[in-house]
């Protein structure tokens, strides 16, 4: 089977990283090939050094807008190349349409985030064409991605859910945290995600500042590209000995492995890979239940739940959870390790392909 997998870049996002998972997990497989393509180059990207080496890598550059010259050039590229399966990811989606419609090879098109949050405009148009001409077969990633679609494109489109996966974490030698512990009972909160006023770091920060104020043992570290240059800065105003900023980094789940707890208070989410990952390794999830991470995190039993986006609320949630004792807080990483079976890349990796096989899609 030949899949050619779409997206437009190799920028370090969550749909991103988890397309070049399941690439790696799913050219495992014999008589699976797979090429993935972008619109931006990503020579220097760190995601495409982590691309397995069996795996095609091409690129066709891109105009600014919708560009119809990259629609007849992915036409080409599927025709060269012979492929059975075409499989768009985000904003690349608006290019499935002149394959589908020539009947190409069949096309399926994952939704990474709410539905209503990643398509508008153009996009949003071409999208119900091609969902409601059944020209390409959806993929949602959790049970509120799977809603969100229904709401906006209908009950009548069929869809697949296929949760999110992550690979099995191989920590990196001689990599520690305890360079930020101030004691050593010093709890370590994680933050992982490009900061942006919608991931909601700054409310976090503000609410440890106020705990350690308050004089709990506690640093926050905070991993991620400065997606918003601006907001960025305000966080950084903020840092301090309890406070910290790294930036963007390749390795946010050795952060995870080697913390205590994994906070995401975004306004809203598809299915975090980051949130994933924690779970993997036991980082305890504190989260807010914006998209997929109401169907990963039951409060208190294996995560906890912020309320909302609100620093109090987030203040409220963090203090709560740092006075559970410590046999609870041990059962309930237990019981994220546990759950964490569910989200494999392997499994995610056998469900795509047990999907592109299925001829009568």
């Amino acid at each position: 089977m030949k899949i050619l997998e779409i997206i437009p870049s190799l920028q370090a996002g969550g749909a991103e990283v988890f397309l070049v998972n399941l690439c790696n997990e799913m050219c495992r497989h014999n008589g699976v090939h797979i090429t993935l393509l972008t619109f931006y180059d990503s020579e220097y990207s760190f995601l495409r050094k982590k691309l397995d080496p069996s795996i095609t890598f091409a690129y066709i550059p891109k105009s600014r807008g919708l560009d119809f010259k990259l629609m007849y050039s992915i036409c080409d590229f599927i025709k060269d190349g012979g492929y059975d399966i075409a499989h768009f990811h985000v904003n690349a989606i608006a290019y499935a349409i002149l394959p589908a419609i020539k009947n190409l090879c069949r096309c399926y098109a994952t939704i990474h985030n709410d539905a209503y949050r990643e398509a508008s405009g153009v996009h949003l148009f071409i999208r119900r064409f091609l969902f409601k001409s059944k020209k390409v077969c959806p993929i949602t990633i959790s049970h509120q991605s799977d809603v969100s679609f229904h709401q906006l494109y209908g009950n009548t489109v069929p869809t697949t859910v296929i949760y999110n996966g992550v690979p099995t974490y191989n920590p990196t030698s001689g990599f520690s945290l305890k360079q930020y512990k101030a004691t050593p009972d010093t709890q370590l909160f994680i933050m992982t995600a490009a900061v942006t006023p919608v991931k909601n770091e700054l409310a976090v920060a503000l609410a440890v500042k106020q705990l350690v104020d308050e004089g709990e043992d506690i640093v926050l570290v905070i991993a991620g590209r400065d997606a918003d240059k601006q907001y960025a800065q305000q966080l950084k105003d903020i840092t301090s000995q309890r406070i910290h900023y790294v930036g963007e980094v390749t390795n946010p789940v050795d952060y995870m492995y080697h913390g205590d707890y994994f906070v995401l208070a975004s306004h809203f989410e598809g299915l975090p890979i980051s949130l994933l990952e924690a779970v993997s390794v036991g980082c305890i999830p504190i989260v807010t239940p914006v998209g997929g991470c109401a169907d990963v995190v039951d409060n208190e039993r294996n995560g906890f739940i912020i309320a909302t986006q609100n620093q109090q609320d987030i203040y409220n949630t963090l203090k709560k959870v740092l006075h559970f004792s410590t046999q609870r807080i041990a059962e309930i990483r237990e019981q994220a390790l546990s759950d964490a079976n569910r989200y494999t890349i392997s499994y995610c990796a056998n469900s795509h392909l047990s999907l592109f096989n299925h001829i009568n899609v």
